[in-house]
């Protein structure tokens, strides 16, 4: 019997069915034994900076790297840069909208993440997290707070940091034909919600 290949049994992992052998998976791709069953590949189109430590990210939420989070960079939650949600249309600066030779930038995608679409499957992750640009931009308990007292300005904001980021992922999708959709919003399980 022929070996499938990592994306393949990632991929029936993914999709719910019963892997041929239990799948090695790391967010950025790593390989395990020489397999790297995904490539996390996701296009700097805004040009942002917040995976250095002291970068911004598109909203201009500052970004650090400390100890605790073995140098990965989180938002900078000692800047408040949003008090009152309804403020966010005074506070909020949408960046430009980029212009994007998607054909070039997926081929110089795939060449600097080493992607062999046979073998890796193709993750992407949207630019806009919800719940941890809320955060970045009000500090945690602000945004909790946010959530409770005034959700409707919260939702008018996330509703329109959708609708102007979905344009870009759209494009993305219909070039890139990812394999896999990751959200990178660490706020809470489908069970296990903030607030019932």
């Amino acid at each position: 019997m022929t070996k499938i290949t990592p994306k393949e049994n990632f991929m029936r992992l993914a999709k719910g069915e019963k892997p041929e052998y239990i799948p090695y998976f790391c967010m950025m791709g790593e390989p395990y034994m020489g397999e790297a069953a995904t490539k996390f590949v996701n296009p700097n189109v805004f040009n942002e900076t917040h995976f250095m430590d002291g970068g911004y990210d598109m909203w201009g939420v500052r970004h650090v790297a400390t100890e605790g989070t073995a140098g990965a960079t989180m938002p900078d939650t000692s800047i408040i840069m949003l008090e009152d949600p309804a403020d966010w249309k005074e506070v909020i600066r949408f960046p430009e909208m980029p212009v994007v030779n998607w054909e070039e930038k997926y081929e110089a995608d795939m060449k600097a993440f080493g992607v062999d679409r046979e073998q890796n499957a193709v993750m992407v992750s949207p630019g806009l997290m919800p719940f941890q640009e809320l955060v970045g931009l009000m500090g945690f308990a602000g945004a909790l707070m946010a959530l409770y007292d005034d959700p409707e300005s919260v939702l008018e904001m996330l509703n329109a940091m959708v609708d102007f980021i979905e344009p870009v992922y759209t494009k993305m999708i219909d070039v890139y034909k990812p394999d896999l959709w990751y959200i990178l919003d660490d706020s809470c399980a489908k069970t296990q919600p903030f607030f019932s």
